[in-house]
Formats: structure tokens, C-alpha cells, sequence
């Protein structure tokens, strides 16, 4: 995948990757500061790959060219979901992840985002033929649900989940990621689930401060 950017500390191995995939618009260097305060409390160095989505035109916003992991048809994210280019960018995002299972040793890598990017995020994890130290999903929802019994991997039930969501989201509607909780939860999955009244579509510090508490626990 071109224009993924690497963070770590200069002459140190790292002892976990952690891959985290932006929002629709958005870019890898959003999560920046995230990045520093979740090196910053964690008890292991960390490597973190941001990588940024190709450029294409989204329905929803008038067709304007934009980094995004898929199209968004509708204002139902649920709905008429773009098939074509989800797999697409699964096929990028686990060529990442393998590349980090070849460089990392110890085998400790997560992968996360947030809407679009925390989407895309269990879509890939939860398919895969391989566990992962834990998923990421900040603001996000199951992807092509109505395939996910056919499509989901045996490996996949081994790894951790942390969800996190605003209960005023109105863009990836808290509804939707109640669902996904309920699903995940029906199958069985180490689901740890947050949610944070007053937040809307957004990261807000007590969620990071959860979030470094999940990868400390499951690094």
C-alpha cells in the first residue's frame, strides 16, 4: 500500500505494531496525537502504521473524490454497501498486516480505526485466517452483516475486541454500533464494549485513555 506512515522510536525494536485506519476524508496523520499519548501509557514500545486510503469519489458526498476505504451510497451506512471496494481495501490492509507479522516476531499486532477506518477494521480482523492481539473499533459498525456467518473466520473468535461509541453519534449511528455489539456478542467474541454519553462523531480523551488500557492488558 502507498503513503503509509510509520511511527516508532528511532533505534528501538518495538515490541507490538498497532495498525489504525482513518475516517472517510480523513488522512493517517489524524491520529498523531493519539498515537504519542498511546506510546506515552503503554508499558511496550509500540510501532505505529497509519496508512491512507486511495482517493476516490464518494455518492453521498456528490461524488467529490476523497480518501475513503469504500463509497457511501446512502445516508443509511448500512445500506447498499460498496462490496467492490470494501474488498479491495482488504486485500491492501491485510498485505499490511502481513508484512508486520514478518517484521514482528513476537507476533503482537493490532488493528484499529475509527468509523470508516473502525469498520474496515473488523471487517478485516474477524476474516482473517489468523488470530490478532485485538481489534479496534472506535465509532464503527459491521460491514456486509447479512454475510458476516458465511465469511467469518474460526481463528477470529481468539481475538480481542474494543469497541468504543458516541451515544450522539448521529453520523454512524450509536444504534448501529449496538447492533454490532449484539452480534459479536450472540457469536461469542471477547467483546469489550464502551460507550460515552455526550460524545458525538468523535474521539474524546476517556475513550484513548480505555483504549491504552485494552492494549495494555491484551500486549
Amino acid at each position: 500500500m502507498k503513503n503509509v506512515i510509520i511511527l516508532e522510536k528511532a533505534g528501538i525494536k518495538s515490541d507490538i505494531s498497532i495498525i489504525l485506519l482513518h475516517g472517510l476524508g480523513a488522512c493517517g496523520n489524524d491520529f498523531k496525537e493519539i498515537a504519542d499519548y498511546l506510546q506515552s501509557n503503554c508499558s511496550q514500545n509500540i510501532r505505529f502504521i497509519l496508512p491512507n486510503a486511495d482517493e476516490i469519489p464518494v455518492t453521498i458526498n456528490n461524488g467529490i473524490k476523497m480518501p475513503a476505504w469504500y463509497d457511501i451510497i446512502g445516508n443509511e451506512l448500512t445500506h447498499r454497501q460498496d462490496e467492490i471496494e470494501i474488498n479491495k481495501s482488504y486485500l491492501k490492509i491485510k498485505e499490511l498486516i502481513d508484512k508486520e507479522k514478518n517484521l514482528n516476531r513476537t507476533n503482537k499486532i493490532f488493528l484499529g480505526g475509527f468509523s470508516q477506518g473502525g469498520a474496515m477494521a473488523l471487517y478485516v480482523g474477524l476474516r482473517l485466517n489468523y488470530n490478532l492481539s485485538g481489534i479496534i473499533c472506535l465509532s464503527g459498525y459491521l460491514l456486509l452483516s447479512d454475510k458476516f456467518e458465511q465469511e467469518k473466520s474460526s481463528e477470529g473468535y481468539a481475538t480481542p475486541i474494543f469497541m468504543g461509541h458516541g451515544v450522539e453519534d448521529d453520523i454512524v449511528k450509536y444504534e448501529w454500533g449496538i447492533k454490532t455489539k449484539q452480534i459479536l456478542e450472540e457469536y461469542n467474541y471477547k467483546l469489550t464494549w464502551k460507550e460515552y454519553t455526550d460524545l458525538a462523531h468523535s474521539i474524546n480523551s476517556q475513550e484513548i485513555i480505555h483504549l491504552s488500557e485494552f492494549i495494555n492488558q491484551k500486549s
